[in-house]
């Protein structure tokens, strides 16, 4: 069963973005993993997470300037968010300009 769409236009996108980082990391015994996103009007969002001890470094590169700063923009709650759920979260933000 597919997981449901992240709405990125809605309030709680950071939560919902933890939470299937989190499903990933959990089901997944692979030490490198990535995904991609197309949300409407976003562009294309690639998602890469690799294990790190007993945390999770995610990368964003994001197609769009505009999703690059939102990404961005989210970084401390995600962060705060990833913690609450008992996982390291390091990110960061990138893309071509």
């Amino acid at each position: 069963m597919a997981a449901a769409p992240i709405v990125m236009t809605s309030n709680d996108w950071p939560m919902k973005m933890i939470g299937r980082i989190e499903m990933i990391r959990d089901a997944l015994d692979a030490v490198d993993t990535s995904i991609r996103l197309v949300p409407d009007k976003l562009g294309t969002i690639d998602v890469s997470l690799r294990r790190e001890g007993d945390g999770v470094a995610v990368q964003f590169n994001a197609q769009q300037a505009e999703t690059r700063q939102l990404l961005a923009d989210a970084q401390p709650k995600l962060a705060e968010l990833a913690e609450a759920k008992g996982l390291k979260l390091s990110a960061q933000a990138g893309g071509d300009p």
